[in-house]
């Protein structure tokens, strides 16, 4: 399957060479064209039937989206290249389940995705544990999102710190829990008795 484009993975990131090639990527995308929703419709409608040359412009289009969020990440651990690259990877899997009949803008549908990208790879490098207590609040975002999903409303990280009355960082937090338990599928108990479950299991649960 091809790939967005992105920081070559063969080149250290934090080296002089990667730095170059991380800038030579920046200015490529920066020349890329925002497409109307119109355009984005009959993408994703090409994208259903299998259309590879759809999706990949569908992703063009809006990789310098993916660098924007990534930048929200610096710092975590990461550099920006890595953060772009994992945020290209969430971006792919955006433009291939996008369903243009729902009514959302391509973008709002694919920050989700974006995020869940970055994040994925973020917990995975990262060596620090994350209280147990914290799922907890996991659960009760996973619910969260369930609820903003039936209600037809796009996921969005901001609106589910909206609706549990808290701050967009103890949410990230708590989607963060899954490097306590050492990775994305593996178990663990909810404290409300809602059985053994997996993080995976929960975030496919809302996936939009």
């Amino acid at each position: 399957m091809a790939t967005a484009k992105g920081p070559p993975a063969t080149v250290e990131p934090r080296s002089a060479e990667g730095d170059k090639l991380l800038a030579s990527y920046l200015q490529d995308i920066s020349e890329s064209t925002p497409l109307s929703s119109p355009q984005e419709a009959d993408l994703a409608r090409r994208i259903r039937r299998g259309n590879e040359e759809a999706r990949n412009r569908l992703v063009e289009a809006n990789l310098r989206f993916v660098v924007a969020v990534s930048k929200q990440y610096q710092g975590r651990g990461l550099t920006l290249a890595e953060l772009i690259s994992a945020g290209n990877v969430g971006l792919i899997t955006a433009a291939e389940r996008f369903d243009e009949k729902r009514g959302f803008k391509f973008i709002s549908y694919a920050v989700w995705w974006v995020r869940q990208g970055i994040m994925k790879s973020l917990t995975e490098q990262s060596t620090v544990r994350v209280p147990l207590s914290r799922v907890d609040m996991l659960s009760k975002v996973c619910r969260t999102l369930a609820e903003l999903q039936h209600a037809g409303e796009p996921p969005s990280i901001v609106r589910v710190a909206e609706k549990l009355d808290c701050r967009v960082e103890e949410v990230e937090q708590a989607l963060a829990v899954s490097h306590a338990v050492r990775s994305l599928d593996a178990p663990f108990e909810g404290s409300e008795g809602d059985g053994v479950f997996n993080l995976l299991d929960c975030l496919s649960d809302q996936q939009p």
